[in-house]
């Protein structure tokens, strides 16, 4: 099955283009297909692909601090919900407030990631191009590409 999706998809992050990331970072996922149509197309092997981009994407890049962040949050939440199951009767309202809290501070860190979500790539693109002074055609620019460019941008490198 990964042969055939190598054929028609985009599935690790040194041939997706940044453009199509963006794209797919903000659902749709059928900028993970490659420019050939092909029957194996389908909204299925859509986010199949973007698994397995996602998959090597964390292997060469690494997970940021936000989706640390999030990580953290999911296995707290998880915790508190298991904590409230299997508490004494006498101890069930502190653990179900745990949860609560949780629940609250989980969704407004969704809401909060969403809203940067959708201008982060393009906003980073931007900034690198002003502090690396050459513009980055985002189109042919990979996402393994890109990253390799903030990090120089960072550290101040020219390139």
């Amino acid at each position: 099955m990964l042969n055939t999706l190598k054929k028609n998809y985009f599935v690790n992050c040194s041939e997706l283009s940044v453009f199509n990331w963006r794209f797919c970072l903000n659902g749709d996922l059928t900028y993970m297909r490659k420019e050939t149509e092909s029957e194996e197309q389908t909204e299925e092997n859509d986010a199949i692909a973007w698994y397995y981009f996602l998959t090597n994407y964390y292997e060469v890049i690494g997970a940021s601090d936000s989706q640390l962040q999030l990580m953290q949050l999911k296995y707290d939440h998880t915790n508190a919900i298991v904590n409230y199951l299997t508490a004494p009767e006498n101890e069930k309202s502190y653990y179900y407030n745990a949860v609560e809290w949780i629940t609250d501070e989980y969704e407004a860190f969704l809401k909060r990631s969403e809203n940067q979500a959708k201008v982060d790539v393009l906003d980073s693109l931007v900034t690198v191009e002003e502090i690396l002074k050459r513009t980055i055609d985002e189109r042919t620019t990979s996402v393994e590409k890109f990253h390799k460019l903030i990090k120089k941008a960072q550290n101040g490198k020219a390139i």
